[in-house]
């Protein structure tokens, strides 16, 4: 069976995960972006790493960055 392959993605937003996973989109969205200013240029390094880790673990491909 082929793997899955993932059309869209936001890899970098892995470093928020389990910080506001228990609201609605919009409310999510709105605490996500209030997060996100106060993250520096290095601070967007690793987290994409880490979803790319993550995503091909369980078997989706290909990951295009």
């Amino acid at each position: 069976m082929p793997g899955f392959v993932d059309l869209h993605t936001h890899l970098e937003y892995a470093v928020f995960r389990g910080v506001v996973d228990d609201l609605p989109y919009t409310q999510w969205k709105m605490r996500v972006q209030s997060r996100e200013r106060l993250l520096g240029d290095a601070d967007w390094r690793t987290p994409p790493l880490l979803g790319a880790v993550e995503q091909s673990a369980p078997g989706s491909r290909p990951l295009r960055m």
